[in-house]
């Protein structure tokens, strides 16, 4: 329950700072079925973490084509930021797909003013830099957590460990 309440905490203090990537990488993880089923450490996290979890996924969500995040990335542009970048590749992915109407031999330019306008949208957040001291501890952490992900069987495993799946008793 502490580790799932540290990272809603983490995750609404990324998006804080306008990490708006990383704090949806957390809440996604944190949206996985071997960690989501858990409901015993769910139920008994405090009503304030609940509400954070609950309107980060919402920044997070894909209603209205990302509306609420593409609203929050708007406002705080100007400032240093890290788009979620699933998003605006989605975008320029579905803009390169599309099937555009045009006549024969004919360029279409609303294409590309569409693709440069996600580009142009991704290079003003690189404008700004985050300004952020290099911490050692944090750092060696990071870099030994890279070394020890789990894979989806095992992250099974590890929520069954913890709170196994109930039997339905027979008639």
């Amino acid at each position: 329950m502490a580790a799932v309440g540290f990272l809603v905490r983490l995750s609404s203090k990324l998006r804080k700072m306008g990490n708006y990537y990383s704090s949806a990488a957390l809440i996604v993880g944190l949206s996985q079925q071997p960690i989501f089923r858990l409901k015993r450490v769910w139920t008994d996290l405090p009503r304030k973490i609940k509400d954070k979890f609950t309107a980060l996924q919402q920044l997070s969500s894909a209603h209205r084509n990302y509306a609420a995040y593409r609203s929050a990335l708007a406002k705080g542009l100007g400032k240093p930021q890290m788009p979620n970048l699933c998003v605006h590749l989605k975008d320029l992915y579905q803009l390169e797909e599309f099937t555009w109407m045009t006549a024969p031999g004919r360029i279409q330019f609303a294409k590309y003013e569409k693709q440069w306008e996600q580009l142009s949208l991704i290079l003003q957040c690189q404008q700004h830099r985050f300004e952020l001291p290099l911490h050692d501890q944090c750092y060696a952490s990071l870099h030994l957590s890279l070394d020890h992900n789990l894979s989806e069987d095992k992250m099974w495993a590890r929520s069954l460990r913890f709170e196994p799946r109930l039997v339905a008793a027979s008639p």
